[in-house]
């Protein structure tokens, strides 16, 4: 909607507004009404004249139509005036306060729409459209907790209020809070399951807390193979099963299946548990599994399990391992949650790095020049952040042998951050364009599940660190490889 069009929408209700008042038939209700009719018509003078002739009890009324005929003529200055004197009137009407509001938000004037909407709400506190458009100029002056407040307090007071729950889920959605978006979105549809806005608004939410591997991970027959057995290697019937990042509660279910007596599934996205939770019933696992929306670092002992765990399943790594908070998450569940001989899977890790040459990698990731132009200082914005590559996708050799570069042993205590160097000696003349690095997950001593590009392809594929500057090395002429980690992130960087 064009401001044009935003302002004829308000000058029609505050038409409506006027003539629903009881005093259109009077002198002063007509004068109102016959300058709304020029003003909409684009004659400020035939406005003035009307409205010139004004007088009665509608004072806030007739205020703000000054406010409006001043603003039309660039007077912002007089138009403020007119807009805080219908704010302060004596005995203002409900709707034109709350218009009034509304054409202080249209103008600009953001603090003045909240002294209106404020002058409304103590006129009439259970009014939900009130706290509705006060929430959304909170909104937009950029204070999130006073916003969240008026918008929730709306839903509250009217529940099938459909652009309140749509703008509480979209401030939600801005605060991260996204469980509490999904529920008001969700609440929405459930009134209007047409409505574009909420559909929009819950298709952007999941699209933060479902990114696009999960299917692929799902589907990753490799890796469901490799956990099942890892899984029923170790799972005797009585044990109890403790699953962190239960996500669709597969190996929950899988665990259970193995002959767990208890399985306990933590997941901390709201809408995720909620589908585990109808996934793991259909399964037919609805007395044998529990689904919790909870972080696992928020568990306890008696509350959320009954017992220690004798078995912690934590697939939560990501193409880099760490970054999906694998070390804290098992360090703190295996302490708190679990028996002190409590098998883990995965138990260990070996992480693998070496230098590539991959000119069309190099090209996908950095720029130089577009239709004649040097645009590379872009570069420089790059942040150093590795990228999840499918190297097969790509022709590249590798410069030297693959070093092991990091080794965990999720048995132990991990938390320590590490820095550490490498004398590589190259093989080959050529450009190194990055650094390509991937993992060993050790779901046993037996089992092994690799994400390197000779062994079978996981959803996981490779990480990559691309350089901003290529690297040109000389066969047998030694580079010195860095490698760091803060138990989030695996850090990698290559000096000749």
């Amino acid at each position: 909607m064009t401001a044009s069009d935003r302002l004829f929408e308000l000058l029609a209700n505050f038409e409506v507004a006027v003539s629903q008042s009881g005093v259109a038939r009077t002198a002063g209700g007509k004068s109102l009404l016959s300058a709304l009719t020029h003003l909409s018509d684009g004659a400020l003078n035939e406005a003035d004249a009307a409205l010139s002739e004004f007088e009665g009890d509608m004072v806030a009324a007739g205020s703000t139509l000054a406010g409006i005929i001043a603003n039309e003529r660039k007077d912002f200055d007089n138009c403020k005036i007119f807009l805080l004197k219908a704010i302060d009137a004596d005995d203002p009407e409900f709707d034109i306060l709350c218009l009034t509001g509304d054409f202080s938000r249209h103008f600009g004037f953001l603090e003045l729409a909240i002294k209106a909407y404020d002058r409304a709400i103590e006129i009439a506190p259970h009014a939900s459209h009130a706290h509705l458009r006060r929430g959304q100029v909170y909104s937009e002056a950029g204070d999130v907790s006073a916003a969240i407040d008026d918008l929730l307090r709306a839903t509250l007071l009217q529940p099938n209020l459909i652009s309140a729950q749509v703008a509480l889920g979209d401030e939600y959605r801005s605060a991260n809070m996204t469980d509490a978006a999904c529920k008001c979105y969700r609440a929405a549809l459930d009134i209007d399951p047409q409505n574009a806005a909420a559909q929009s608004g819950l298709d952007h939410t999941l699209a933060l807390v479902l990114p696009q591997w999960h299917s692929a991970m799902l589907n990753d027959t490799n890796r469901n193979q490799a956990f099942e057995e890892a899984i029923k290697a170790v799972v005797t019937p009585g044990c109890s099963v403790l699953d962190i990042g239960t996500g669709t509660g597969l190996l929950a279910m899988m665990a259970s299946r193995a002959g767990a007596a208890t399985v306990t599934g933590c997941e901390s996205v709201g809408v995720l548990a909620e589908t585990a939770k109808t996934i793991v019933n259909q399964n037919g696992f609805k007395n044998r599994i529990s689904i919790l929306h909870k972080r696992s670092q928020d568990m306890t002992l008696d509350e959320d399990i009954d017992e220690p765990a004798d078995v912690l399943v934590a697939e939560i790594v990501d193409a880099g391992l760490l970054g999906e908070n694998v070390l804290t998450a098992i360090d703190d569940a295996r302490r708190r949650l679990c028996k002190p001989d409590v098998t883990i899977i995965p138990a260990a890790a070996t992480v693998y790095a070496v230098p590539i040459e991959s000119e069309d990698l190099a090209h996908e990731r950095m720029v130089d020049t577009a239709s004649g132009f040097d645009i590379s200082l872009f570069n420089a914005l790059r942040p150093n952040m590795y990228l999840q590559t499918n190297l097969s996708k790509y022709q590249w050799q590798m410069l030297s042998d693959p070093v092991p570069v990091f080794s965990f042993d999720f048995t132990q205590n991990t938390l320590a951050s590490r820095e550490e160097s490498f004398r590589l000696t190259p093989h080959t003349d050529g450009v190194a364009h990055g650094v390509a690095f991937w993992f060993d997950l050790h779901l046993s001593s037996e089992i092994t599940l690799s994400t390197s590009p000779a062994a079978p392809p996981t959803h996981w594929h490779q990480a990559v660190y691309t350089f901003s500057e290529p690297m040109e090395i000389k066969q047998n002429e030694p580079v010195r490889l860095f490698a760091s980690h803060d138990e989030r992130k695996i850090t990698l960087s290559l000096e000749t």
